[in-house]
């Protein structure tokens, strides 16, 4: 672990320690494992389908007292590094972090891969909170978190961050060096409870890194989103949108997802449409994916899901998108 996550989690345990040196601290240590099977079906000539360990992740949480704690989320997959790494005092309904937390924005990004619907975020979500070249997904970062989260009504997250990592001592893309944006970004969402659910809106505005063949810098990235999620009866409805300006292209993109469920029951079909559109006045720019899939609850901690996607992506997309595919997965909490 390099020494600004070790320094972090050592805050943390530090804090932990100050509250009552006499009191045992109390641990919980879980975990998490994603595989999936893709078979891309339109492909020219025809490829075998593909495995992979997707996911997996190591939890740990370290409690003195009712109030203070400290949380370490390692994962573990392609390689072992820290995604979540702070101390946090609670007095319901207020709560303080400190370190490397998931960042209050929207309702996908501060969720963990094992409380989502569909395999995967939506296209909108993934573009606009990733670093340049679309390699890897941060939704968290380091900084100082405030939140009011009363039961019901009007809650409010806002936080002040380091803003996006840089690459590591080895030279990769990580977490773990200082950052080299300009000013310090500010993120915050205003959340209010609705029949069985919540519906909230976000804001981020500060720089993120870039990084080309040439040269290594920052750039502007300002976003706006709005956030629904809500059950009724057997039915799910999550609905979420984004704008955002990056570097001066403008982007957009929203989903749907509706899935059904009955109470008590291990089964959960669902439906989800997404779309992106960057910068309209350029040619293949748009983005469109409808996905239909299935899952089933072997346990509460485990289930297994199998999606059909059908996309439509311009060719200004990168990677090159397939037009449709066939995901298996499995996923294990433990």
């Amino acid at each position: 672990m390099t020494r600004v996550s070790l320094a972090v989690w050592l805050l943390a345990s530090l804090c932990l320690s100050l509250a009552s040196p006499a009191a045992p601290t109390k641990w919980m240590v879980t975990g998490y494992v994603q595989g999936r099977v893709t078979d891309t079906l339109d492909e020219t000539p025809q490829t075998a389908s593909t495995f992979q360990i997707r996911r997996a992740y190591m939890y740990v949480r370290g409690a003195v007292d009712e109030h203070i704690t400290g949380t370490l989320l390692l994962a573990m997959q392609p390689t072992v590094r820290a995604e979540h790494a702070y101390a946090e005092y609670a007095a319901k309904p207020y709560m303080v972090r400190l370190g490397l937390v998931p960042l209050p924005l929207g309702y996908e990004i501060p969720l963990t891969s094992s409380r989502l619907v569909t395999l995967e975020r939506s296209q909108i979500v993934t573009d606009l909170v990733v670093k340049n070249g679309g390699q890897d997904i941060y939704f968290f970062d380091r900084g100082i978190f405030l939140y009011y989260l009363p039961a019901k009504g009007l809650n409010v997250s806002a936080a002040l961050i380091n803003g996006q990592p840089v690459e590591n001592s080895s030279g990769a893309e990580g977490l773990f060096t200082n950052d080299r944006n300009d000013g310090k970004p500010i993120v915050a969402r205003v959340g209010y409870s609705i029949p069985g659910g919540e519906v909230g809106v976000s804001y981020y505005g500060g720089n993120r890194r870039v990084r080309t063949a040439a040269s290594d810098g920052s750039q502007r990235l300002t976003l706006y989103a709005f956030d629904l999620a809500t059950n009724r009866g057997p039915f799910t409805i999550i609905a979420e949108a984004m704008a955002g300006t990056d570097g001066g292209i403008e982007k957009e993109g929203g989903y749907l997802t509706v899935a059904y469920r009955k109470e008590g029951s291990a089964s959960q079909p669902y439906l989800r449409f997404d779309i992106e559109d960057q910068d309209t006045a350029a040619p293949n720019t748009n983005y469109k994916r409808l996905t239909a899939g299935y899952a089933y609850y072997l346990n509460p901690a485990a289930k297994v899901s199998l999606e059909y996607e059908s996309i439509d992506a311009g060719a200004a997309f990168a990677p090159a998108q397939p037009n449709s595919r066939l995901t298996g997965q499995y996923q294990i909490i433990f």
